[in-house]
């Protein structure tokens, strides 16, 4: 038996020695207790006080181990908390309430004063007068308490349910009275005084208008036929307005689940149930694929695949005879509900997502009026919601990236951006080169939709929904001058901007610093800075992904933000006038380890564009000694340059923070594309980079790894078979055959020729009137170029890239006798995210760059392989002896010499008759 090394290069064994400067390298331990503030921070209403959460993080997915403090935003005073979700404050900001095991705590805030209510499984603030209430459920003693302004406490027994209304008047209670029925209770919370409203069959679902003057609720008879009834305000008894065989509801049909009441209380709203048809086991089970289907039948069969019922939304009016109207057909999606329940917007769009390349399948929504039944069909834009105060739709035209809006009142359609310009230093930018007109985007609204907010990239247009008012460019065209793009940074960015000034996020692109300025509405202004800095505290998605809106005090003007750079965690401040930021939350984990620099870089591409990149570097960086270089990449990658990158995410990108602390360099240069000529461009940017790159003595020009993700996979596959300049790629779930790409359906069944068409794919033309674009653009026709050994990772359940484009690279380079190696992760799709594929891959992955970039061992996974009777046993992670190498592929010595023959070969030349 050949020895092995057992001791896997120091990363899997918590404890083992290191001797890298004074800090330790990260490992699997240290990543599996890595600690980080999570969002959703609260402050009083005084500001005074703040609350949040830190647990574990991996991935997505916050643990159960976490921990809730509530600290004073300026003092010293604190309280930590294990095994609560979340905390509130009162209105006075005097005590703050949360539910601990079975145990209310409502504790007085700045002291150590502690009331602990046993046995509370639920508890609701509530408004009550000038001051505040308390209502608490204790499920096992079947009671509810409420504690009212006065601080008395009334208690109701016999309790199996209850509904408090919005504004604390009325409290339904439910009670068992015997095991076939149910008692209902309406509680005037200001008298105390309780009035049984039903007693009958058991409820099945209740809803209650926000003054709580009308109640609704559903029940089963002992036929089975289910009913409605509506207890309003001043009635004794719940009237049984509506059942399954009411008028307006088709046959087949039975009443499902209440929704709501309208605003103004006149219509309720609930949906009706279908059941689906049962399949016959005795007829033949065939999928008929018809050419005119709008959604192919894998589509259809993966949505169908967990529904067993239709639901359509309906409603009964209430403010004369009450009536069923069905709002909701067949084919017909329910889409969004305005606030005041006065419209319904249906989505009736056939095909879904084949409605970005199908004419047939173009968007089409109908517009309910549910007061009067009145409707309205909009065509071609894509519905994006409501407006702040439910005046406008929100409408996009993706053919041209314009945006519209739709007047409810007049049926009048309004073109928004239509007349907003596109600023000249976006004229190159290759999304405008398809079509789009990708800058703009609308970030807010004004009060009572007088204005609407729209982006154009860099700048902040305020616009007359309407279209009488003139266009004000609220930053006088700064941002497209000073590369700066400013965004609203308002807090809850759904609800409308209110007062005469606001404050804008800021984000210059030339030093990647973040802050905050200041604008007055309804003027065309130089922006006023507050504050800059190298740091990341909000911008938009498209910048950098995960930043939060501030959080503001509601009776005060205090505010706390997320703030984080690349050498420090994110973590909460509080701030006055967003110059000066008080620290809130102190967790820093990455202070403990050999963590990572920063340092921005500027190069050429082969073609003369002047790019960005990031160079990341171990925080003991050494400049008098070489370091290996991985390459990472996506679309733009340089904006992060201040941004904190958790080594728990590590889903098919790149860890960075591990790499570097084991020594590596990484660099992350922007690409921006050609239209048709993707791979090109990124083979262009990539060389220039790298004349760059290996002018510095610290870097090691013989041992360059790459690695990308999703699209960076394809990045990825593209060079190892257009350059020989690595020694070694990673590629993620990447694709390899734009031609395959361009018809094949994903793990859900669904086509996306679109997205190779006209989105990251950037052919601009189908594969039938330009085949060359797909041909020159697909790494797998290149296969026999590659001389990189390659790791792949795809997994069957992807459902962004076929599991078969990664298959289809790792079987050519296979036939091929190429180096190459796949990870199939049996539960996994577009990445990994579940913590022990999360750190089998990087493992993997690490191992893999060790051996060709450093020289380390290869582990018996590369060396001997898994066989499929293996799998789950042995994971193949020890290392061989050194010296030990992967050996020649499956050819023959004949084969290999011609497939070598094959890297001379001229370039794929189509003709044309």
């Amino acid at each position: 038996m050949k020895y092995r090394s057992l001791f896997l290069a120091g990363m899997l064994i918590p404890g083992s020695t290191r001797v890298l400067a004074q800090k330790p390298v990260l490992d699997t331990t240290a990543i599996n207790n890595w600690r980080l503030v999570e969002e959703g921070g609260i402050l009083s209403p005084d500001g005074k006080y703040a609350g949040y959460a830190d647990s574990k993080l991996y991935g997505a997915e916050y643990s159960a181990d976490r921990v809730y403090f509530i600290k004073s935003t300026y003092g010293s005073w604190e309280k930590r908390i294990a095994g609560v979700e979340k905390a509130q404050f009162t209105a006075d900001s005097r005590e703050a309430a949360y539910i601990q095991g079975d145990t209310l705590h409502i504790i007085t805030l700045g002291s150590n004063e502690d009331k602990a209510i046993p046995g509370v499984s639920a508890y609701q603030l509530f408004k009550k007068g000038n001051d505040e209430g308390l209502l608490c459920y204790f499920k096992a003693d079947r009671k509810v308490v409420i504690r009212g302004e006065d601080r008395r406490e009334t208690a109701y027994s016999d309790v199996d349910g209850w509904l408090l209304s919005s504004d604390g008047t009325t409290l339904l209670i439910r009670s068992n009275h015997d095991k076939e029925g149910q008692i209902v209770s309406r509680v005037n919370i200001g008298t105390g005084e309780s009035q049984t409203i039903w007693e009958g069959s058991p409820v099945k679902d209740w809803v209650m208008s926000e003054s709580g003057g009308q109640i609704a609720f559903s029940t089963k008879d002992q036929v089975g036929l289910n009913h409605i009834f509506v207890c309003r305000a001043g009635q004794d008894k719940a009237a049984d307005i509506a059942n399954d065989h009411s008028e307006g509801i088709d046959r087949g049909l039975t009443i499902g689940k209440l929704l709501n009441f309208s605003k103004d209380g006149s219509r309720l709203f609930f949906n009706l149930v279908e059941e689906l048809p049962k399949p016959d086991p005795n007829k033949i089970s065939v999928d008929v694929w018809s050419y005119f289907d709008p959604k192919i039948q894998a589509e259809q069969l993966q949505d169908n695949a967990w529904r067993h019922t239709w639901d359509y939304l309906s409603l009964i009016r209430l403010d004369r005879n009450p009536t069923v109207v069905r709002l909701q057909q067949k084919g017909e999606k329910m889409d969004k509900v305005s606030a005041d329940g006065n419209y319904v917007v249906l989505d009736e769009t056939q095909g879904d997502m084949d409605s970005r390349w199908s004419r047939a399948s173009q968007f089409r929504y109908e517009i309910v009026d549910t007061r009067n039944g009145k409707r309205s069909v909009i065509g071609k834009y894509r519905f994006l919601g409501f407006s702040a105060r439910g005046r406008f739709l929100q409408l996009y035209d993706r053919s041209t990236g314009d945006y519209f809006v739709y007047e409810l009142a007049t049926g009048v359609l309004h073109p928004l951006t239509a007349n907003v310009p596109v600023s000249p230093a976006l004229a190159n930018d290759d999304a405008a080169s398809i079509g789009h007109r990708a800058s703009l985007g609308i970030s807010g609204w004004l009060s009572g939709d007088e204005a609407v907010l729209v982006n154009d990239y860099y700048d902040l247009w305020e616009l007359d929904p309407t279209g009488r008012k003139a266009p004000i460019n609220l930053t006088s065209f700064q941002g497209a001058k000073t590369k700066t793009t400013f965004y609203n940074s308002q807090p809850y960015r759904r609800e409308p901007v209110s007062g005469d000034t606001m404050i804008l996020s800021a984000f210059n692109h030339d030093t990647k610093e973040n802050g905050f300025y200041r604008v007055v509405l309804h003027r065309q202004q130089v922006p006023q800075k507050i504050s800059m800095g190298p740091y990341a505290y909000f911008a938009p998605s498209t910048i950098i992904e995960g930043l939060q809106p501030f959080v503001k005090a509601s009776k005060a003007s205090v505010y706390m933000v997320k703030r984080q750079s690349s050498s420090e965690a994110s973590n909460y401040f509080v701030t006055t006038d967003f110059k000066a930021f008080h620290p809130v939350s102190d967790d820093y984990p990455e202070k403990s380890f050999n963590w990572m620099r920063t340092k921005l870089l500027l190069f050429k591409t082969v073609a003369g564009r002047k790019e960005q990149g990031v160079l990341y570097m171990p925080e003991n960086f050494d400049p008098g000694r070489q370091y290996p270089l991985i390459v990472y990449y996506y679309e733009v990658k340089s904006d992060y340059l201040n941004g904190y990158h958790r080594p728990t995410d590590n889903h098919g990108d790149l860890n960075i923070p591990w790499f570097t602390s084991h020594g590596y360099l990484v660099f992350t240069p922007d690409f921006h594309y050609k239209l048709g000529s993707a791979g090109e461009s990124v083979l262009q940017t990539v060389e220039g980079a790298l004349k760059l790159l290996k002018s510095f003595p610290y870097v090691d020009g013989k041992h360059m790894g790459l690695q990308g993700h999703s699209f960076g996979g394809f990045e990825t596959n593209f060079l190892v078979t257009h350059t020989h300049e690595f020694a070694a790629a990673v590629s993620s779930a990447g694709p390899s055959d734009w031609v395959s790409a361009m018809v094949a359906i994903d793990f859900f069944g669904t086509c996306t020729p679109d997205f190779v068409q006209y989105s990251q794919g950037r052919m601009g033309t189908t594969l039938w009137e330009n085949p060359d674009y797909y041909i020159r653009n697909s790494p797998v026709f290149y296969a026999d170029k590659a001389t990189t050994p390659i790791l792949l990772v795809a997994n069957k359940r992807d459902r962004n890239v076929s599991f078969t484009q990664g298959l289809e690279f790792f079987t050519a380079l296979r036939r091929l006798g190429k180096k190459a190696w796949m990870l199939q992760y049996d539960r996994e799709d577009h990445g990994e995210f579940h913590k022990p594929e999360q750190i089998d891959c990087l493992v993997r992955s690490t191992q893999f760059f060790d051996h060709y970039l450093k020289g380390a061992p290869a582990p018996k996974w590369m060396v001997e392989g898994i066989p499929a009777t293996m799998k789950q046993v042995d994971n193949g992670l020890e290392l061989e002896p050194a010296g030990v190498e992967p050996g020649p592929g499956l050819l023959t010595p004949e084969a290999q010499k011609a497939v070598d023959a094959l890297k001379n070969r001229k370039p794929i030349t189509l003709i044309f008759n």
